[in-house]
């Protein structure tokens, strides 16, 4: 926990958007995911805080609930990927502790990721946790957990726009990127052009400087790129990253 507030002073070089709370509720948030990964799926914590003589006195009353294996995992709903090559995705195996950060860092992360790139913009995956006894195994307690996944339409790129004062013709700014007009959208290679572009001479930083606004009736996104090499933020189009809550 002491370790956790402590890495709070940094967390606004590293996190993307909004910083909820303060140290305290940080390092609560990260101490929750720490009893997931070791399997403690239904740890619940509740948190008091009172004024004293001494100052602000914080109370914290952890409720571990029982640490679980990892049992089947059943995978519906994907159709551009096997539920097979979604499964061996994640490392755990049946049996091994239930990491509830890797599992989640699957699904919201790692195959999130392979979604964005072919243009599922809006993937969405839903875990469903059964908890039972399995007595092959000396009465572990087990959890079978149920993934429904929710592809939704496909985005291609409608325009992509350069905005900004620079000497370089369009032709040539175009060439350095990745991504047509009609493509389907992959965020990995608008990452990658945006690599091609600084060989140019620019400094954009991909959170300030590029936006990705999505127009859901035609399922197309417009990519705009503002070409400023101080890297002024654009705060009306920057992109919205998708984040894990702060308590599970």
């Amino acid at each position: 926990m002491a370790e956790y507030v402590a890495a709070y002073d940094g967390l606004q070089k590293e996190w993307i958007g909004d910083v909820i709370g303060g140290p305290v509720d940080y390092g609560l948030y990260r101490l929750a995911w720490f009893y997931r990964s070791q399997g403690y799926l239904n740890v619940v914590f509740r948190s008091d805080r009172k004024t004293t003589e001494r100052g602000e006195v914080i109370s914290v009353n952890i409720d571990e609930g029982k640490s679980y294996r990892l049992g089947k995992i059943r995978i519906t709903g994907a159709k551009l990927f096997t539920a097979d090559s979604i499964r061996a995705m994640l490392p755990l195996r049946e049996g091994d502790i239930a990491d509830g950060e890797a599992i989640d860092e699957w699904l919201n992360e790692d195959l999130r990721n392979l979604y964005h790139d072919q243009g599922y913009l809006n993937y969405y995956a839903e875990q469903e946790h059964q908890f039972r006894v399995e007595s092959q195994r000396g009465s572990a307690e087990v959890v079978d957990i149920n993934v429904r996944i929710d592809e939704r339409p496909q985005y291609r790129i409608d325009t992509i726009e350069f905005q900004g004062k620079t000497s370089i013709p369009k032709s040539e700014l175009s060439r350095a990127m990745l991504l047509r007009e009609g493509d389907i959208f992959s965020e990995k290679q608008l990452d990658d052009s945006i690599v091609e572009l600084n060989k140019l001479g620019f400094s954009l930083d991909k959170q300030k400087d590029v936006g990705v606004s999505e127009d859901h009736a035609r399922e197309t996104v417009t990519i705009k790129i503002i070409l400023d090499k101080q890297g002024r933020a654009n705060e009306s189009f920057n992109r919205s990253t998708s984040k894990r809550s702060w308590y599970p």
